[in-house]
């Protein structure tokens, strides 16, 4: 009962537009209907629910680490009547076994839409969940074509990535990401450690500001905000 009147609370905001994915918008028109989503950390589906209906032939894959807000997403979908979605419990990583994610803060609080993968000495209440990769769930799962993925993990992105190298290698798809350095920084790395492994790999960078997507050199990344990784043979108009 409690996930279900969750999911009414957050089928509400949707409908009421107060869960904007303006980000997400000039991105659709590059979608054909059949193509596959993967949203890696989806929380309340704000990039899901338009997505799915963008792919009328395709499919999107949520990932949400929490087993309680992967039930809510779940049942938030069925109120939407959104059949081609499929709500992946487990946290996104590099290898694929168990993590601890921090899901409360030190004082009790749930981290909304901030859970992230415990790094073993973070303040606050954790939980274990199955971890797996996104080239090992593709092996899975490989139907479709992947053309387009967020990456939203509160820090965790090069982690993801690393375990999406095969998967990206072979579908070339668009990569959003949230960015940010103080959260790269639990994890080990640098936001310009990404901007490398895309670099590498034939992708040019573009950062979402003002409502709109515009080149970006990273040595000019001022370490917070939105960043799309295009293919180099992937026209895309600013």
């Amino acid at each position: 009962m409690k996930r279900l009147l969750h999911a009414l609370v957050w089928a509400r905001r949707h409908r009421a537009g107060r869960l904007p994915a303006l980000e997400l918008l000039p991105l659709l028109r590059l979608l054909a209907p059949d193509d596959v989503f993967l949203d890696i950390g989806v929380h309340a589906g704000s990039w899901t629910i338009p997505a799915s209906r963008a792919l009328p032939a395709g499919h999107v894959y949520a990932f949400e680490a929490l087993p309680y807000y992967a039930g809510v997403l779940k049942a938030t979908l069925a109120l939407f009547g959104r059949r081609n979605v499929t709500v992946v419990v487990g946290a996104v990583s590099d290898t694929e076994g168990e993590v601890e994610v921090v899901w409360k803060d030190a004082t009790g609080r749930r981290l909304t839409g901030m859970t992230r993968i415990s790094q073993g000495n973070d303040p606050g209440e954790k939980v274990r969940v199955r971890a797996l990769t996104i080239d090992g769930f593709r092996m899975r799962n490989p139907h479709g074509r992947v053309r387009l993925v967020k990456c939203d993990v509160e820090g965790a992105e090069l982690k993801v990535l690393r375990g999406a190298a095969a998967t990206i290698d072979r579908s070339r798809p668009l990569v959003f990401c949230e960015l940010y350095s103080a959260y790269c920084a639990r994890y080990g790395y640098s936001v310009h450690d990404v901007f490398a492994f895309f670099s590498g790999r034939g992708y040019r960078t573009m950062e979402f500001e003002g409502g709109a997507f515009r080149v970006l050199e990273p040595a000019s990344y001022r370490g917070a905000g939105d960043v799309l990784f295009v293919p180099d043979e992937v026209p895309f108009d600013t």
